[in-house]
């Protein structure tokens, strides 16, 4: 069976996009104006030389400079023309160019491709990266961008070496410092993200490394040292409501976490009222246990796939949910809870099992290991036939410590024995792990189990298809999740369709 994302812990962690992107938004805002004086110095002779020279490398040099220097996009563009016109079409530098002139990065922030176009993209981008950091090895953002090609096609060791590299050039930029912490938190490295953002030495009036900061701290389950710092840099009014979305989001992160859910919607709101994406997604998954609703507007922020997956999948809009949850895989390709969620909803709510896999799949590149992920595509490519496949999803994966995704292996490796044509092993494992559902007090899994269990006798043919129904009956009064009473009206539509084994559904 599919596995339900858990959802009861999110921080505010940062995004991680190229620096191309990050430029353009508010998060690099003030760095700008302390770099603008410095970069005049490098841009010169760069600029003397691409003035003089139709070098295609020094074309990609300059071009560099002016990225990793915030310069406006109208400056930026002609260079990149320049480059586009040199370089031989697919090559790397052309795909760097065509990069900086945003057509790559606007087609797949706005879904123009399907997922497998994120690893082409991301090749064609490490292609053009490893040919600047030739000739600009000292450049932090190339580093990191390159971190995030690697994270995106699963290169983890190559992704973390990149990585290192950018924080020993740079240890102090606020984007190298964002970028390294999401990646170590997203390889469930917490303590080491908290001692990168430390290291900075901004966090102590930069709200946008204090609120990732706080945020570690927090999934590293250690002590909150930093909660009076952030009300002081909240409060004295040196920053924007922009700057102090994140942190604001953070403060009511932890707030809420302590049973102060009053202060916590306070902050809530006052975090909302310039936010960004990341910000309107905490607001979004804490809205229902704070008591609080978002602005009508919110869910309109630029780039807000998470939140509008999460306030879809809420609402039971479940199609709606799956389109943006598939947006934001894209948008964050190697983080796990959008491959989490998207393939959780298209393969229980929707039937859709083939999307399920590509969407799984694609989280795998990065998160090969996670149990709950290898269960969804299990699940998935049981029902889609691939049953070898789907044996081969669990063979590998990792030792959970959750009691519920070890019991909901034990209901998939049901399924796939039903498929493979041993009702008998299928019923004993469903059985095993109904019973132990029903042991730890999870009625909806156990629910769920039953329905699907159910269904498959009667795909089975088997004469304790209806007794197996009726079991899921009796329970179905103590579910509450949506998508539970969605399967459940599934099977009960199953047992009375015509055609049904008339003697199992009695």
């Amino acid at each position: 069976m599919s596995l339900q994302p858990v959802d009861d812990a999110r921080e505010v962690v940062p995004r991680w996009r190229s620096f191309a992107d990050a430029k353009t938004s508010v998060e690099l805002a003030p760095l700008r104006r302390v770099q603008e004086k410095a970069s005049e110095a490098e841009l010169a002779p760069l600029r003397a030389q691409f003035e003089s020279s139709r070098d295609r490398y020094v074309i990609a040099d300059y071009l560099g400079a002016l990225i990793a220097y915030q310069v406006d996009q109208k400056v930026i563009d002609p260079v990149a023309y320049a480059l586009a016109g040199v370089s031989e079409e697919g090559s790397g530098l052309w795909a760097f160019a065509t990069d900086a002139i945003k057509q790559a990065n606007q087609n797949t922030a706005q879904g123009v491709g399907e997922l497998l176009s994120i690893n082409r993209h991301a090749r064609l981008q490490l292609g053009a990266l490893r040919q600047v950091m030739k000739r600009s090895p000292r450049r932090a953002t190339f580093r990191m961008d390159a971190a995030l090609a690697h994270a995106t096609l699963g290169n983890r060791e190559s992704a973390n070496r990149e990585a290192r590299i950018a924080l020993q050039l740079a240890p102090t930029n606020r984007f190298v410092v964002r970028s390294a912490a999401r990646l170590l938190i997203s390889q469930g490295e917490p303590d080491e993200a908290v001692w990168v953002l430390r290291g900075a030495g901004s966090h102590v009036n930069d709200p946008w490394v204090l609120a990732p900061l706080m945020s570690a701290l927090q999934l590293a389950g250690q002590k909150q040292t930093e909660f009076r710092a952030a009300r002081e840099l909240a409060t004295v009014g040196h920053h924007s409501e922009t700057d102090l979305a994140e942190l604001r989001s953070e403060m009511a992160t932890i707030e809420l976490t302590a049973g102060r859910t009053k202060i916590a919607r306070g902050l809530f709101r006052a975090s909302l009222q310039d936010p960004n994406d990341n910000v309107v997604a905490q607001a979004e998954w804490a809205s229902k246990a704070g008591g609080f609703s978002l602005p009508e507007h919110a869910l309109n922020v630029e780039r807000g796939y998470e939140a509008r997956s999460r306030a879809f999948a809420r609402e039971s809009r479940w199609e709606e949910s799956v389109f943006e949850g598939r947006a934001w895989q894209r948008d964050e390709p190697f983080a796990l809870e959008p491959a989490l969620s998207t393939s959780y909803v298209a393969a229980l709510v929707l039937e859709d099992y083939e999307r399920a896999l590509e969407v799984a799949s694609a989280g795998l590149n990065f998160h090969p290991d996670d149990s709950m992920l290898r269960n969804n595509a299990a699940f998935a490519a049981a029902h889609l036939g691939k049953t070898p496949e789907a044996q081969e999803h669990l063979r590998r994966a990792g030792t959970s410590d959750g009691a519920d995704e070890r019991t909901t292996i034990i209901a998939t490796r049901g399924l796939i024995a039903f498929r493979e044509g041993d009702p008998a092993k299928g019923r004993e494992l469903y059985s095993q792990a109904v019973s132990q559902f029903r042991r730890a007090g999870n009625a909806d899994m156990s629910v769920l189990a039953t329905s699907l269990w159910a269904m498959e006798e009667l795909r089975a043919h088997s004469p304790v298809a209806g007794p197996t129904r009726d079991a899921a009956l009796q329970d179905s009064a103590h579910a509450q999740l949506p998508e539970v009473e969605l399967v459940i009206q599934r099977m009960k539509n199953a047992f009375s369709a015509p055609g049904s084994w008339s003697s199992s559904a009695k």
